[in-house]
């Protein structure tokens, strides 16, 4: 009996965290919360559960990571611009190329095995396998990383535009970009041609009287 024991407890040691397990998903109804069930399991405890499949876990988590590294680029290309603009010797600044951020570190490598051989055709082939569990740690650790980086790039894209309206306003530019501006080129050029425009001689306009008198 101890043998049948130990070599139970032996065989459950062995294994691996990416083996497919039985997966007890009883539950008996009693209502529903947005996308979970609420309902009592075995044990009779109330819980409330969610199941999908382990193909759209993934694909879900890919999809959120894609719009929050599209979010963080925005940001990230916004606080360039203002770093830039604020490097600028016409607002003061050392004329100085600004830092890039690193935003290619965020993500950790896949661990990826790879066979090349012949399948059951006869054909050479490369394959390409990753344990799914790794995949989908993988993708969530790195949700978790942009969302992060993100508030703190927004943060910083605050501070700088902040700064930057109070030394632009004291260079004689508006405050804020407008929308056609592209760069602080732009913004001097329509500043200069909007004081041109307020510098020219106005047309005089005569008041006369009924008899067309002019007073």
């Amino acid at each position: 009996m101890k043998k049948l024991i130990l070599l139970m407890v032996f065989l459950n040691s062995c294994a691996t965290p990416n083996q497919v397990k039985q997966v007890d998903s009883f539950i008996e109804v009693k209502g529903r919360v947005g996308g979970q069930v609420l309902g009592l399991n075995n044990s009779k405890e109330l819980i409330l559960q969610e199941e999908n499949s382990a193909a759209d876990e993934l694909r879900l988590q890919q999809a959120i990571n894609l719009h929050l590294r599209d979010k963080l680029d925005y940001e990230a290309y916004d606080l360039k611009s203002c770093r830039m603009d604020m490097a600028d010797n016409r607002l003061g600044g050392n004329g100085e190329m600004p830092q890039n951020l690193d935003l290619d570190g965020i993500k950790t490598s896949e661990q990826i095995k790879e066979q090349i051989g012949l399948n059951k055709d006869k054909d050479v082939r490369i394959v390409k396998t990753t344990y799914f569990l790794d995949q989908l740690k993988i993708e969530r650790e790195y949700g978790s990383s942009l969302e992060k980086m993100t508030k703190l790039v927004t943060k910083q894209r605050e501070e700088c535009e902040f700064k930057m309206a109070q030394v632009r306003v004291r260079v004689g530019l508006p405050g804020k970009r407008i929308m056609a501006e592209h760069s602080l080129d732009d913004a001097f050029a329509f500043t200069a041609k909007k004081k041109a425009k307020e510098e020219e001689p106005k047309e005089v306009q005569w008041t006369y009287d009924e008899y067309g008198n002019r007073l």
